[in-house]
Order: structure tokens, then sequence, then C-alpha cells
């Protein structure tokens, strides 16, 4: 089995390549997937990477789970405890990044926020209900469901029992290659 990734790795690597506008570091002027920087991907070898899991702190992990799979109506994956820590995974059925909540019993105070995190991003088929759904839950409206002129998408911000920005997106056109589509799959 050779290093060289597959001819359809290699194109769907320079579609995200020139869809993201990526630059070969090495040559700025030319996007990384043209002829000289997938040649010198293929001579080293490629390793795949997946964004697969997120992991954010939480006040109390049955108000977390309540917002992710009652409001946002994704499903409960697992659950489980390890010593200080009680976590659960939450997941689309349709696949996308895993979130896995973590509430450590050691720490009683509010989630300390920082600067690190800046929103959560969930898409939706239908954003206008989601937000509906999270202003019945409780939570705190940022922005009420607004079509964008500048993408094809329809957008609301509410902040989660924990205070984490959540941007519930509602794509009209379908979504990117590689990003379910809610509006297809379920």
């Amino acid at each position: 089995m050779g290093t060289e990734p597959a001819h359809d790795e290699r194109n769907n690597f320079v579609m995200r390549s020139q869809w993201f506008g990526w630059r070969d570091q090495r040559r700025p002027d030319r996007p990384l997937g043209s002829d000289a920087s997938s040649d010198l991907l293929c001579q080293h070898g490629r390793v795949t990477q997946i964004l697969g899991q997120y992991c954010i702190n939480v006040s109390d992990i049955d108000k977390a789970i309540e917002f992710w799979v009652d409001v946002c109506e994704l499903e409960l994956q697992h659950r489980t405890e390890i010593p200080g820590v009680l976590e659960a995974v939450i997941q689309s059925p349709h696949g996308g990044s895993r979130l896995q909540l973590a509430q450590h019993l050691d720490n009683a105070g509010p989630i300390d926020m920082g600067t690190a995190m800046w929103k959560i991003y969930v898409n939706t088929s239908d954003c206008e209900r989601v937000y509906t759904r999270a202003m019945d839950a409780g939570c705190e409206s940022v922005q009420t469901p607004t079509k964008l002129d500048r993408w094809p998408v329809t957008i609301a911000f509410v902040k989660d029992f924990d205070g984490y920005l959540i941007e519930f997106v509602e794509h009209h056109e379908g979504t990117r290659a590689g990003v379910p589509d809610p509006k297809s799959v379920g």
C-alpha cells in the first residue's frame, strides 16, 4: 500500500483548497492544491484528519442535555462518569461532529467563558423552529432569525443555559461538500 493519496482524495483536496482559498505557504502566489503543491503532498504522503469531537464544560449536565437534546433535537449518544466528571456526547444521527459535555463536580461556579470560544454552529433544516424552541426553553435571545443578503442562509443566535453563543444556520442552497445538509437527510 503506497503513501500517495488516491486520485479522488487528491481531487477532493484540490477542490477544498480552492473553495477555502488556501495558499501554499512556500509559494503564497499559488493556491494550495495547484500542481506544484499537490505534487509535493503526494511525494511526501498525507495523513488524513477529520474533526471529530469537541468538549465543552457545563455547569449542569442535565440542563445542558436538555438544551442539546430537547431544544436542538440532537441525539444523546452516551453518558459516562469518570472520577470527578460527568460526561455526555451529543451528535446528529446524520453525521457531523460530536459535542461532548463535561460537568466537573469540583467546580460549583458558573462557566468562565474567557475569550477562547466565540460560538458553536448548529446547522438546521428550520432556523425559526429551533430558535422558537430555545426561547420556549428559557434561553437568551441574541438575534432573531434573519435571512442574510451576503450568503444564502438564515441565522439566529441564542445563548444556552451556560452562556455559550449558539448560531443556528439554515442553508437555502445546500451545504458545502462533506457537510451533511439537514434539509436532505431529515
